[in-house]
């Protein structure tokens, strides 16, 4: 494999919509049938270039969304994944190799990019580049669907919002002669595609920006603690529930967040500022008219509890590691084994482990019972683990370490809307 792109005569500018694209020739391909990718060989097809690291999780994850739209169009619209990190074709086939939950997609890739960086200047991942079946540039997102797909091929304006290179960061809503004498002041606005509000008036104590209605009461309610955002913690008992969950249909996600993501921020006098979660909790009932409160509910559990020998994990000493080299965190280095090393880290570190291959992975609640050790920790969760959990293989592995889980009925905090 040769280690660069290349590209044939155009002059080297950032492009913009409306812009040519130029024919190149590229380089230091992966999963193509070709040594080299000619964009020429997709004249007259629409294209779709996409920037994706190995650091960028939700790049990692949108692999097998993309194939499917792959498949969906193909002989249609093409796709091509680039990878501007010094991560080359053999370093991404050992990736793929390596890592057996991580999907790889029917999509060429063009590894250690340099041209297409410099020409599209991405500001985020992913970023996405829409070129028309004439060659033209038409939008830049960091989303994709199966509608706006049509749209590109029809040639019609692509229904998604743009990416935004220069986001604004509005600090106040009060003129700078007033920000001065502002006491105390609580407000809700809509999201704001291009900007992110910052809450820098005087007195300010809380600040949320593009958070939808269930994100912000766990936020109230969980008081910096994340008491509510583990799995079975948050309840729904309203007439109308399509607020609060994102749909699952990509087609319908935009216009949903457009209408049901939130900006929120909070300014307190010194002598109240201990409550401002109180305050906050008061706002969004008032605004979004429901009552929100705590409630014990009975549920099946996993279960963690501390065994005689849990002291097995005290750490030895040495550099604090954290190596989350798990099917979606791959790191900027060529590591790409399946596994997680947690060295001279803090007990939490352990239990939140843990919680996560419980409820993410297996779909069950969590309950830490354990005693917490006085001292960072030393473990290292295996690939197998990792990639094919099941509860056994989870009891076996904490049984090992000092650790017993077991599936049991547990009285659990739940945080319930209701109208």
């Amino acid at each position: 494999m040769l280690l660069c792109s290349y590209q044939v005569g155009f002059s080297q500018k950032r492009l913009e919509v409306g812009d040519v694209f130029p024919k190149l020739v590229l380089q230091d391909v992966y999963n193509y049938k070709e040594e080299v990718l000619d964009l020429n060989d997709f004249a007259g097809m629409p294209i779709i270039i996409d920037f994706w690291s190995t650091t960028c999780k939700s790049c990692l994850e949108s692999f097998p969304k993309l194939d499917s739209l792959q498949k969906m169009f193909a002989g249609q619209v093409q796709f091509i994944l680039v990878n501007p990190q010094p991560f080359g074709a053999d370093s991404t086939d050992r990736l793929f190799k390596n890592r057996s939950a991580l999907f790889k997609p029917i999509i060429p890739f063009i590894t250690r990019d340099t041209v297409l960086t410099k020409l599209l200047e991405p500001v985020g991942m992913p970023y996405m580049t829409w070129i028309g079946a004439d060659g033209v540039v038409k939008h830049f997102s960091g989303r994709v669907t199966s509608n706006t797909i049509q749209q590109l091929i029809d040639d019609e304006p692509i229904g998604i919002l743009p990416y935004v290179r220069k986001r604004a960061y509005p600090t106040s809503i009060f003129a700078p002669y007033i920000e001065p004498f502002v006491e105390y002041y609580s407000g809700i606005t809509k999201r704001i595609h291009d900007a992110n509000p910052k809450n820098d008036v005087r007195n300010a104590v809380l600040s949320v920006t593009h958070a939808d209605p269930a994100y912000l009461f766990k936020m109230a309610f969980n008081e910096g603690e994340g008491r509510f955002t583990g799995l079975g913690r948050f309840a729904l008992e309203v007439r109308d529930s399509a607020r609060y969950i994102i749909p699952k249909d990509d087609n319908l996600t935009e216009q949903w967040r457009a209408e049901n993501t939130f900006n929120y921020a909070l300014a307190l006098p010194p002598g109240k500022q201990h409550l401002k979660y109180r305050y906050m909790r008061e706002d969004l009932e008032r605004y979004f008219d429901v009552e929100a409160k705590v409630e014990k509910r009975k549920m099946t559990c996993y279960v963690l509890r501390s065994l005689p020998d849990a002291e097995k994990i005290a750490t030895k000493g040495g550099e604090l590691i954290s190596v989350s080299t798990t099917v979606y965190d791959v790191g900027s280095t060529d590591n790409v084994r399946d596994e997680y090393v947690l060295q001279n880290l803090p007990y939490s570190r352990f239990v939140s482990a843990v919680r996560t291959l419980a409820e993410r992975r297996l779909k069950v609640p969590f309950v830490d019972l354990t005693t917490p050790l006085d001292t960072n920790i030393d473990i290292t969760f295996d690939g197998e683990l990792i990639v094919h959990p099941t509860f056994d293989k989870l009891q076996e592995f904490l049984h090992k370490h000092g650790y017993a889980i077991s599936e049991e009925e547990q009285y659990v905090d739940v945080l319930v809307l209701s109208d």
